[in-house]
């Protein structure tokens, strides 16, 4: 693409990432916001916008990327490093520009517990931050009110918010009782958090029994993640004995949740035939699917499979 970089033109090409023109190209498959910017920079006749789309968007990215770092890239790189780095499509969900008292947030990741990103770049103006930040310091007060008053969801986020250092000092103690109370009120991801915390030893001497018996009850009401995390001590014979056919069970229900982790497991359970019987073609799906949810490791153990004629 043969594009003229001044100041100004960057500036107007940022805004085809903008959620009308992506809202238009979505809905109708084109955009007249668009085509308008385009005949602007004098690209309207280099861009077919029915065949190029995709290859002009991520020029146009990297074009960006290299002079412009602007929220639009900077939310573009959450997406990728955390919200499909870290997490999965299946167990995770990105909110743009969300209101947060009289605040708004550049994006949200909701993964069982939220966490805001308000992104600030040389373009911007630093007036709002400070009021932006005491209304996300007012949702902690908010967390801390409803805790007192035994709410479970309100007591295990503000124990994430301790366990984790979010805007605070870091309290094990504190993150422990907060998880232990919202645990006994029977919430599963508190019941996850609190295994954890027996499981790593915070604030509390290491006990992977107590670490199992927490991660059956938060397991068992179909917590993804701590189906996973029971799974890896049946797997490995951590606080249990080894027991191949449970690990596979636990993995499986995890991975037919999207937990894309466990389906590189499974998949290589079947492969060596590892609690279940030896399938190399079911253990290539499950590879797939996993190097789908961005497992490196199961693009590799696809391709391997593949070129073996499985």
């Amino acid at each position: 693409m043969q594009f003229n970089i001044t100041n100004k033109s960057i500036i107007d090409l940022s805004k085809i990432f903008s959620p009308t023109i992506l809202k238009e190209l979505c809905s109708t498959g084109n955009s007249k916001k668009l085509r308008k910017i385009l005949d602007e920079l004098n690209l309207l006749y280099q861009v077919d916008l029915k065949k190029n789309l995709e290859s002009f968007f991520n020029d146009v990215y990297k074009i960006l990327l290299k002079n412009y770092r602007n929220e639009y890239i900077y939310r573009s790189i959450i997406i990728k490093k955390i919200l499909l780095g870290i997490h999965s499509l299946n167990t995770a969900h990105l909110i743009n520009e969300c209101r947060v008292g009289n605040s708004k947030a550049d994006c949200v990741i909701l993964n069982g517990t939220s966490t805001v990103y308000e992104i600030k770049t040389q373009f911007d103006t630093f007036s709002r931050l400070h009021s932006q930040l005491d209304d996300y310091k007012k949702a902690f007060e908010w967390y801390e009110k409803s805790a007192s008053q035994g709410f479970a969801d309100a007591q295990n986020n503000l124990g994430i918010i301790y366990d984790k250092a979010l805007g605070v000092e870091q309290d094990y103690k504190k993150a422990f009782d907060l998880y232990e109370k919202a645990a006994n009120q029977g919430m599963a991801e508190a019941q996850l958090n609190l295994a954890v915390m027996y499981d790593k030893g915070k604030a509390v001497a290491q006990n992977s029994k107590k670490a199992i018996e927490w991660y059956e009850k938060s397991a068992s009401q179909g917590f993804v993640h701590a189906q996973y995390n029971l799974g890896i001590m049946y797997d490995k014979g951590q606080g249990v004995k080894q027991d191949y056919k449970k690990a596979f069970e636990l993995y499986e229900k995890a991975a037919n949740q999207g937990f894309a982790q466990a389906q590189l497991n499974v998949g290589t359970m079947y492969e060596n035939a590892e609690g279940v019987k030896e399938d190399k073609k079911k253990a290539k799906e499950w590879y797939k699917k996993a190097c789908d949810n961005r497992i490196q490791e199961g693009c590799e153990y696809y391709k391997d499979l593949n070129q073996k004629g499985y």
